[in-house]
């Protein structure tokens, strides 16, 4: 059995751990980590926003209706000024632990990213004109395992062999302490019975397999309910934090919407720190039969977002989904 730790760095706008492809599968760490930087279930694009921006956006993607959505939210209590806000990545750090069994053709492996960039939220009147801004620093550790098994190339010498990405946990992180996501659950069929349910004790340790990654059908409805702590001191607006999805592929294809927890929109309860959001799945991309993405939960601490001394808390999972054309 063989320990390796690889330890990337990247800076700009895009998270991506190595873009140099490798010819050499005899490296078996080489050829692991190529594999983790060509997954496109494993890929951690889709969480920049590129500075800030509406609340709710759609681009690129393919929808059965308007290419592109943009409404503003409202500043607590006030009618006359809206805010954008987003994230904007500026270094990404990726620590890589191999555990690799050659013998047995297994290896898994702990990935760690470090998360550098700042959180931009901007004001608006009603005409539009910035009134206010500000930029937070902020720093969010990402963690994942993978599990890879090898696949031998078969009897022929020349046949090498190869590994494949079997298994991962779901992606979970964040930045300060004082949000938490505790479970997901997502229904398709049946409003009391979950499809898929995800607890916050099986992160880390409950490994999806390619064939169990979440699938829906193009333009199948589905609701999505996320359930948060806080544990304050709360920001004195609604129940002090915000949810919101992000999904698709990258900054190109890729939308952010909010869900809700005010008793309506397909919310069962105001205030009780579920949040829920329906939304029918897009498609998987003209010409394609089926296509993976990827959901990032966000919860944001409403301090984060309204006020400029506060430090940024955040939570974030992580969920690769397949969508599937009819």
């Amino acid at each position: 059995m063989k320990m390796l730790s690889v330890l990337l760095i990247t800076t700009g706008l895009m998270i991506v751990a190595c873009e140099n492809r490798i010819t050499d599968s005899s490296n078996t760490e080489a050829e692991l980590m190529q594999l983790l930087d060509e997954d496109e279930a494993l890929a951690f694009d889709g969480l920049n926003d590129g500075g800030a921006v509406d609340i709710e956006y759609e681009e690129g993607l393919e929808t059965d209706g308007a290419a592109k959505t943009m409404i503003d939210t409202l500043w607590p209590k006030q009618d006359d000024y809206r805010i954008r806000f987003g994230r904007r990545i500026t270094n990404v750090e990726t620590l890589v632990d191999f555990d690799i069994d050659e013998d047995n053709g297994v290896a898994t492996a702990d990935v760690n990213r470090t998360i550098n960039g700042e959180f931009i939220v901007v004001a608006l009147d009603t005409a539009y004109t910035v009134v206010d801004s500000f930029v937070k620093p902020f720093e969010s550790v990402f963690t994942r395992k993978v599990r890879f098994v090898r696949d031998d190339g078969g009897e022929s010498s020349a046949e090498r062999k190869r590994w494949r990405v079997d298994a991962f946990t779901i992606g979970a992180g964040g930045a300060g302490s004082k949000v938490a996501i505790t479970q997901i659950r997502v229904f398709t069929r049946n409003d009391s019975i979950a499809d898929y349910t995800f607890t916050a004790d099986q992160v880390g340790d409950l490994f999806i397999t390619r064939d169990s990654i979440p699938t829906f059908y193009a333009w199948q409805p589905i609701r999505v309910e996320v359930t948060v702590e806080n544990a304050g001191p709360e920001f004195p607006y609604l129940s002090g934090e915000g949810v919101m999805q992000h999904y698709g592929r990258n900054r190109r294809y890729k939308a952010r919407k909010i869900m809700y927890d005010n008793g309506r929109w397909g919310d069962a309860t105001a205030n009780d720190n579920v949040f829920t959001r329906v939304w029918r799945v897009h498609g998987p991309g003209i010409g394609r039969q089926q296509r993976v993405f990827r959901s990032f939960f966000d919860v944001i601490d409403f301090g984060t977002l309204y006020a400029e001394e506060e430090s940024v808390n955040t939570a974030v999972w992580v969920l690769p989904y397949r969508s599937v054309r009819p």
